[in-house]
């Protein structure tokens, strides 16, 4: 499949080159070609890295503009939104809400706290200042941008009646997605990039990108976000990593740091990576352990008694005959 993708992009190569037409457009228009010529091509530091990351780029940020314009619209999306969260409530189950609360606290602030802190130590006994700069600003910057966008949207979140877990912040988008991207995302391009082993570039991928989803769905399920925060996030997210990646990649390219060698032994560099990794995820379980599902009090002061003779026949008029399934729109 890559030789036949790789044959046809030759082909079309090919083809541009010795097309007549093309020809004459090239000697009419020579700064232009030229322009564009070092636009798509790797040798050149804002060439081909930087036009590929626009492109990723612009394309995640309209999707996030086309998920904003139908909250603001109040178009069919939003409808979808209250059904799918109403399906997730209905499917709920006790075993199935621990593992869920298991994957939301993934992306909490305290365990991401505690994860930067310890990548970041990893990153600075190897010298790899690149990599630990770029995951402060990815992580810290990040959770800015999400809390600019909620304060500026003001959505708020689904009704706490269907909710297993309170929040007090906005809801659009889901900062926990959000910082999932930022987070695991990023340590998994990390991987991409620095190992040579396929299999565990890979796995890396594979790993963070069902994370990334989980933890999405998560939110859903426990009532913190509806669907359109999430799919939201994950465009704004996937936006916000390709400017990072794009910037790594291009400093790679064109400004390489130069080797260090780390004093520790490798053995002892190893054996306290692994320590510093471990009692991260001591801290993720005990967080989990200490920290349960717990029953949201609803104010029960604010219900009001309604008598059946005060309902009027024509509250239900606009209601609709049928009953609506998830796919109804």
């Amino acid at each position: 499949m890559v030789k036949l993708l790789k044959s046809i992009t030759k082909s079309i190569k090919h083809g541009l080159k010795n097309d007549p037409e093309i020809n004459k457009f090239r000697i009419r228009h020579p700064k232009l070609c030229h322009f564009f010529k070092k636009r798509f091509t790797t040798d050149e530091k804002y060439g081909a890295y930087l036009t590929i990351g626009i492109v990723f780029t612009l394309i995640f940020i309209y999707i996030f503009f086309g998920i904003l314009q139908d909250y603001i619209g109040q178009e069919r999306l939003i409808q979808f939104d209250l059904r799918v969260i109403n399906l997730f409530a209905a499917l709920r189950h006790h075993n199935l809400n621990q593992q869920m609360l298991f994957i939301t606290y993934l992306a909490k602030g305290e365990i991401i706290t505690i994860g930067m802190l310890v990548f970041c130590t990893i990153f600075y006994l190897h010298k790899n200042w690149r990599f630990l700069y770029t995951l402060l600003i990815s992580v810290i910057g990040g959770e800015f941008f999400v809390w600019l966008i909620k304060n500026t949207i003001d959505r708020p979140r689904p009704p706490l009646i269907s909710a297993l877990v309170t929040e007090s912040s906005y809801s659009f988008p889901s900062g926990h997605t959000f910082v999932a991207i930022a987070f695991y995302g990023l340590l998994s391009y990390f991987v991409i990039q620095s190992e040579k082993n396929k299999s565990l570039k890979i796995i890396s991928f594979i790993t963070s990108f069902l994370l990334i989803i989980l933890i999405g769905i998560s939110r859903v399920y426990l009532g913190a976000h509806w669907p359109s925060d999430v799919f939201a996030s994950l465009a704004v997210g996937a936006a916000w990593l390709s400017i990072l990646v794009t910037s790594l990649k291009i400093k790679k390219k064109f400004n390489p740091l130069p080797d260090i060698k780390i004093h520790w032994s490798k053995k002892r560099t190893n054996l306290f990576i692994t320590f510093l990794i471990s009692i991260w995820i001591i801290f993720i379980i005990s967080f989990f352990i200490t920290h349960p599902i717990k029953p949201i009090n609803i104010n029960q002061t604010s219900k009001i008694t309604i008598q059946t003779n005060q309902i009027t026949n024509k509250l239900f008029e606009k209601l609709p005959k049928i009953s609506e399934s998830i796919t109804s729109l």
